[in-house]
Formats: C-alpha cells, structure tokens, sequence
C-alpha cells in the first residue's frame, strides 16, 4: 500500500512540476509558431501524470486490504 501511495504521490507532483515548466518556458519563450514542440511535450507529459495519478488513485479506494 505504500508503494501505491508513494506512485500516487509521484505522479501528481511530476504533474505539477509539468505544469512549472510550463509556465518557465512561457516566461522565456512564449507560444509561437517555433516554440509548438516544447509546448506540446509538457502538455503531453503533464496530462500524462495527472490521468496516471488519477488512475492510482481510484485503485487504491477500489483496492480490499
């Protein structure tokens, strides 16, 4: 159960350091036609952990221990 914890809790922070990134990244660069790809890949990467953090989560209420 901690090791489910401990992915659950990854998994939201590696979203919210996603979402970090990108406001850096609008900051140095903002969004044109030359900066898609950047913009893009952390979108990506931070839909890509909150759904997986949401996922860990609803297992670990469903889970019987």
């Amino acid at each position: 159960m901690n090791r489910l914890r401990y992915k659950i809790f990854t998994s939201f922070a590696f979203g919210v350091l996603g979402v970090i990134a990108i406001a850096r990244l609008w900051a140095v660069a903002p969004p044109s036609a030359q900066t898609v790809a950047p913009y893009a890949t952390a979108a990506i990467l931070v839909i890509a952990a909150f759904w997986r953090g949401v996922i860990l989560l609803r297992a670990s209420q469903t889970r019987v221990t």
